[in-house]
């Protein structure tokens, strides 16, 4: 009997103390493990740049818009047939639209060494 007592106090600080405290030992050094990043590659979301100016040019076959600012700076801006938006006014464009001498605003994001455009604001006087 004594020796019953014994062993179900034992387990029972096993299970009750010892076991539980071992294992959140043991998980927060898992989460800890796993909420350090392994890679070095970053994930952030890319910083979105604009342009405002004068289209200059528009080459559909090769996806590249030419902007030329106010300030005489320049922009060869790369079109992405599946992602660029093209708003004139209210109104969702084409990339077909875009026509050398209108005002846009351009908004764009570095991707592979290249400024990708994410949008084209058409100026409302230009449609």
């Amino acid at each position: 009997m004594i020796r019953k007592m014994a062993t179900g106090i034992v387990l029972s600080l096993l299970c009750g103390v010892g076991v539980p405290a071992a294992l959140a030992a043991e998980s927060s050094v898992s989460m800890t493990a796993a909420a350090t990043p392994t890679s070095s590659t970053s994930t952030a979301t890319p910083q979105v740049t604009s342009a405002e100016g004068t289209i200059s040019s528009v080459d559909l076959p090769t996806n590249t818009l030419k902007l030329a600012g106010a300030d005489g700076k320049s922009w060869t801006l790369t079109l992405d047939p599946a992602a660029t938006t093209v708003w004139r006014g209210k109104t969702v464009g084409t990339l077909a639209q875009l026509k050398a001498g209108e005002r846009a605003e351009v908004r764009y994001v570095a991707k592979d060494g290249k400024s990708v455009v994410k949008s084209v604001e058409v100026e409302s006087g230009n449609q």
